[in-house]
Formats: C-alpha cells, sequence, structure tokens
C-alpha cells in the first residue's frame, strides 16, 4: 500500500459541524429579523477559530451592539442540540475502522481548537483511533499554511508523500497539497460549490468505498 497515513480534517469532513454552526447562527439571525446569507458565511468555512465574528456581522446588520451573553443564552443551547443530533458523515467510520486493521495511522488536522477537536472525537466514540491531534493550538500557523499537516505527518513520523489528507474545505484542500499530501476532497453542505486545487481527487461521499479504494483514488491526485 503506497501510504502509511490518513490525516483527516475534523469540521466538515469527519461530522458536518460546520453546517450545523452555520444553520445554528443563521436562527440567531432570524431571531433578531434578519437572514444570514450563505455566500456571507462560506468563505470562512475551514478557517482559523475566529476568523469571523458573527456577532459583529448581526451588528452590522442591525445598526447596533447586541449584548452578546443575551445571544449566547439562545444560541450555545440550541447549538448543543443541534450537534448532539449530528452524525458522522457516510462512510467516514468504515474507513476508519478499515484503516486500522489494515494498519495505517491516523491523525487530525484541524483549525479549530484542540479541545473542540477532542472532545469532538470523543464523543463519536472515534478519538482512540487517531495517535495524533493537531490544531492551531500547537503553534503552528493555521490552513491553508502547511504547517498542520506537515506537524501531523511528523508526529505519525512518515513523510508527506505516504499520507493521505481528507478535506471539505478549500483552505483545508490548498493546504494539503502545500504540504506534499494526496488529498481526497469530500465538499459538505456548504462547500459543493466552491472550486478546490486541481490536484485534489473530488468525490461526492465515501460511503461505499473501502480503504483499498480510497488509496488508489488518492494515488490520482
Amino acid at each position: 500500500m503506497p501510504f502509511l497515513g490518513i490525516v483527516f480534517d475534523f469540521d466538515g469532513t469527519i461530522v458536518d459541524t460546520e453546517r450545523v454552526i452555520y444553520d445554528c447562527w443563521r436562527e440567531v439571525f432570524r431571531k433578531y429579523g434578519h437572514d444570514l446569507p450563505l455566500e456571507a458565511w462560506v468563505q470562512y468555512v475551514g478557517a482559523a477559530t475566529g476568523a469571523i465574528d458573527p456577532y459583529q456581522m448581526l451588528e452590522v446588520k442591525l445598526g447596533r451592539p447586541v449584548d452578546r451573553v443575551e445571544v449566547d443564552v439562545y444560541r450555545r443551547p440550541l447549538e448543543k442540540e443541534m450537534l448532539a443530533k449530528e452524525p458522522m458523515r457516510p462512510g467516514v467510520s468504515e474507513l476508519i475502522e478499515d484503516a486500522r486493521r489494515k494498519g495505517l495511522r491516523l491523525a487530525v488536522a484541524s483549525n479549530s481548537q484542540e479541545p473542540w477537536v477532542t472532545r469532538g472525537l470523543e464523543a463519536l466514540g472515534i478519538a482512540h483511533h487517531f495517535e495524533a491531534v493537531c490544531t492551531p493550538d500547537d503553534g503552528v500557523d493555521p490552513k491553508p499554511s502547511p504547517a498542520l499537516y506537515l506537524l501531523a505527518v511528523e508526529r505519525l513520523g512518515i513523510p508527506p508523500g505516504r499520507a493521505l489528507a481528507i478535506e471539505d474545505s478549500p483552505l483545508g484542500a490548498q493546504s494539503a497539497v502545500a504540504a506534499g499530501l494526496a488529498c481526497v476532497v469530500v465538499p459538505s453542505a456548504l462547500t459543493k460549490h466552491e472550486s478546490f486545487p486541481p490536484q485534489c481527487v473530488v468525490l461526492d461521499t465515501l460511503e461505499g468505498l473501502d480503504i483499498d479504494q480510497l488509496v488508489d483514488l488518492g494515488q490520482r491526485s
């Protein structure tokens, strides 16, 4: 097998938290009498934590400051409820299990904060499969910099050319390609109309693929 490891993005790739968070904020905006268009949000999908300030976006819509504590009293329980109902994306669980059975090493490279990713993996019951979780909390630049993917393969002890990245966003795909990894992209609900680096293989879903099929596709990237 040409690849020794797989590095997964988290948000939008393992579980579609990106869509859930957008849907949640859209409900907040509606509560205040405004909409949150997808085109105003999608450019930030896959970016580092803090790249987007929804509170400020709401304030611009309203033309006045908002009480952020009041917003969060409504938003946080809604977000928690929505995230708890969101399953892993189709095919992800089966691929992870198949990869581990066949001896591939697994890591996560995410622009989110480490506690968010770790809690998410634990809630899904898959944290034990991953040898490394790499985030900007490790002191490296976020995607689209290649730093997170380079850190992930370093921690796995494999060269970038022997690792396959799985991504859902243009920023993440750019990061993986810049780091020298092969990259398979499975766009999420928010990124399905976006453009990706030409080196990537873009799939509609991972459902129905075993790890050998995924590796074969990855070799084409």
